[in-house]
């Protein structure tokens, strides 16, 4: 299985064309900075998921995520985590979120 980073929102916390606006963002922010592509997206059960692959190991690609929250504001409302070969999920950000990582849909 291939490393992908997925950000998460929760959909009542947030607006929905903000979302939209912020993946389209997000999506020519990788693409130019090389750190990875965005793969799509998909909405569930009161969440709001975009799927990443990252260009090479996963961390850069979620520095630059993390960096693109904090310039929409959107920082305190995501979750952002990656999978691992194995299959297994791993949350990045927040470091204290303490839950384990649902896809919520």
């Amino acid at each position: 299985m291939k490393t992908s980073v997925i950000v998460q929102f929760d959909l009542n916390e947030n607006k929905l064309d903000d979302l939209f606006s912020f993946e389209e963002s997000l999506t020519q922010g990788l693409l130019q900075s090389k750190k990875g592509a965005v793969d799509g997206n998909d909405i569930g059960s009161e969440k709001y998921n975009i799927y990443i692959f990252p260009s090479g190991s996963y961390g850069p690609c979620v520095t630059t995520v993390i960096m693109w929250l904090k310039a929409k504001d959107l920082a305190s409302n995501a979750v952002i985590a990656h999978t691992t070969k194995s299959g297994n999920i791993i949350v990045d950000f927040p470091k204290n979120h303490g839950e384990a990582f649902t896809y919520g849909i």
